[in-house]
């Protein structure tokens, strides 16, 4: 059981009570800036208790759990009054915090004069001298000595919202109150070091922004995947402010609305001085791993102990570190030319004038034991840093990859022209007509790198693949109710030497309006 305490003030309103301050002692953080918190409060027996700042739990997940020979018989969300002193704002209210005090008072052009001090009427004081009661114009007043310490704070009764707890104990326990509370985030972020050619280091860290309490040695857990709380945003009832109606209305959107995502925290700064570093850099040597994890069904938990960190402040934890066999992967994901509105086709010859990109990367297995939460990965040669990327959550035991940068000495280039064209092939009921048409597609590929690059390929189409060299892995999606043609994916791997150009060709049928 997570638990951590209220960052409050648990008294018993019990005469015999002493002070309970409380003690944080874990906290479960989600990327997205909510964290499951338990709030423990010892108790010394039976009685009332009041929680002066009750957490602002999400709806659902606010639950009060006694210790062993403790029961709550009531919780309550009431307002109470509290009086407290604060300095006083004006002269006027000075001087009426002073009445009964002796003062004397030096005047701009009159002899100066003593006594009490009564009270401030509008623009004048009241004072009582030997000879009587004085008015004096307060404009007139060149200083005003007290012949005591004059008090300086007032009283001031305030209205404040507080939990109070109507506790059965048989003896001393601890009560625990768990929640999902706002205000507290880690984010995850890699570092890919490949000045191995054969094996790369990999280095997890979690920072960690606290804006929710102060942390006292807490164990701490950083949670990756799906965290599918609908009430995330809705305030406990017992502890909202809001107003019955508005209270409801958030109820019901929310009821209505689906959980979305988390979404990650990964806006990093641009590194500096990178320049500056050795460039045998070992960006395992210097972090010394300090986590460790378990799988709850579908969510993962990096565990840390000992969390010491103020609110407001901010703090980076190395996770793990692994290393593991790698490859140099060079991708290019086809990017095609809008259809023709009339054709149905792309115009030929103007797949070359779309801009096609092939991506540098990494791929190796994630043999750490963990599952990798998605983060920006930052890839490392030598102490210098290649490029960064989003690397995507990767089951353990899996394939990952991370894209590096842009390969820009391996040109390639993307052709498709249309080979025949069965007019009227198609007439539905509705009267449309469309012809069946057969297209041609090319793909070739230079390598100017130094050795030979391993490439993936991959395009898509719709319709259905008549042929293809090098026989790629075929993928054909499923048509929907008023399509006449299916999506097909083609992917390709294979290596290109240096220096050496790779062709490929592929065809296949499609339905098109009949023009």
């Amino acid at each position: 059981m997570i638990s951590t305490a209220l960052a409050a003030i648990a008294l018993s309103v019990s005469a015999q009570a002493e002070p309970a301050p409380p003690k944080i002692t874990a906290v479960s953080m989600f990327k997205n800036g909510y964290s499951f918190v338990a709030h423990a409060t010892p108790v010394n027996g039976s009685g009332e208790y009041v929680i002066e700042q009750p957490p602002a739990a999400a709806h659902g997940t606010f639950w009060h759990l006694p210790a062993a020979g403790l029961s709550i018989r009531k919780a309550t969300s009431t307002t109470i009054e509290t009086a407290s002193k604060v300095n006083v704002a004006s002269v006027a209210a000075l001087l009426e915090e002073n009445v009964g005090k002796q003062v004397t008072i030096d005047l701009i052009d009159l002899p100066s004069i003593s006594g009490t001090l009564m009270a401030s009427i509008a623009n004048q004081l009241m004072v009582r001298t030997s000879e009587g009661v004085v008015l004096v114009d307060q404009a007139r007043i060149k200083r005003l000595t007290f012949k005591e310490e004059p008090q300086i704070k007032t009283g001031v009764k305030t209205q404040k919202r507080v939990l109070k707890l109507d506790v059965e104990a048989r003896g001393p326990g601890v009560i625990s109150t768990v929640g999902l509370e706002h205000g507290l985030a880690w984010v995850p972020a890699y570092a890919i070091d490949i000045t191995d050619d054969k094996e790369l280091d990999l280095v997890a860290k979690a920072t960690v922004v606290n804006e929710l309490a102060d942390l006292d040695n807490v164990e701490a857990s950083f949670i990756t995947g799906f965290p599918n709380v609908r009430f995330a945003g809705v305030t406990d009832p017992l502890t909202n402010p809001a107003a019955l109606d508005q209270l409801l209305q958030m109820l019901v959107q929310s009821s209505f609305v689906p959980n979305a995502p988390a979404p990650s925290i990964m806006t990093q700064n641009a590194m500096s001085r990178a320049g500056e570093m050795s460039a045998g850099a070992d960006f395992t040597g210097g972090f010394v791993p300090q986590g460790t994890g378990q799988q709850l069904e579908d969510l993962f938990f990096y565990r840390l102990e000992g969390i010491t960190l103020k609110k407001g402040d901010r703090a980076a934890y190395t996770l793990f570190t692994t290393k593991a066999p790698y490859q140099h992967l060079f991708t290019w994901d086809v990017n095609r030319a809008p259809l023709n509105y009339y054709s149905g086709i792309r115009d030929p010859g103007t797949d070359h004038e779309v801009l096609q990109e092939v991506w540098h990367s990494v791929t190796f297995k994630n043999n750490s034991g963990k599952p990798l939460t998605t983060a920006v990965a930052t890839t490392f040669e030598k102490g210098q840093i290649l490029g960064q990327d989003i690397l995507r959550y990767t089951t353990p035991g899996v394939e990952a990859e991370a894209r590096i940068t842009k390969a820009l000495d391996i040109h390639v280039e993307s052709i498709e022209e249309e080979l025949a064209r069965e007019r009227g092939a198609l007439r539905l009921p509705s009267g449309n007509t469309y012809d069946l048409i057969t297209v041609k597609g090319t793909l070739t590929a230079k390598n100017n790198r130094k050795g030979t690059s391993k490439m993936r390929i991959s395009t898509t189409f719709d319709g259905d693949l008549v042929s293809a060299d090098g026989k790629p892995k075929v993928t054909k999606g499923t048509k929907g109710l008023g399509d006449l043609n299916a999506q097909t994916s083609l992917e390709w791997r294979t290596d290109v030497g240096s220096g050496n150009s790779l062709k490929l060709t592929y065809s296949y049928k499609m339905y098109v309006r009949t023009p």
